[in-house]
């Protein structure tokens, strides 16, 4: 087992619709986590002590823009799912990340 005090990583994962199984073993993990979970999910079976959590329907059209003001400052390196909900919030948020980081690198390279 990782402790929170032993994380080196520099390494940001976000599970998105996350059970409590997946969430186990994605806190047993060696980098930073963050779950997206539907409003009404139950946050005592998902975050741990160094996890982070979010709750937001995440099947609503306003969910790129939760990630463009949340997720993209966190720079996520992967967002995943094990579920088919959560799937398509992951691909959508995977888009405007990279619209957003692109953009980023466009701007870098104007200067």
């Amino acid at each position: 087992m990782v402790s929170p005090q032993s994380r080196t990583s520099e390494e940001t994962v976000v599970i998105i619709d996350a059970s409590a199984e997946t969430a186990h073993e994605a806190r047993e993990l060696s980098c930073r986590t963050f779950f997206v979970q539907l409003p009404g999910s139950p946050v005592d079976r998902i975050v741990g002590d160094s996890s982070g959590y979010y709750s937001v329907d995440f099947s609503a059209p306003a969910f790129s823009e939760f990630v463009k003001t949340v997720l993209v400052p966190l720079a996520p390196n992967s967002v995943i799912s094990r579920t088919a909900k959560g799937r398509a919030a992951a691909s959508v948020a995977h888009a405007v990340l990279d619209a957003c980081r692109n953009g980023e690198q466009s701007r870098k390279e104007r200067k």
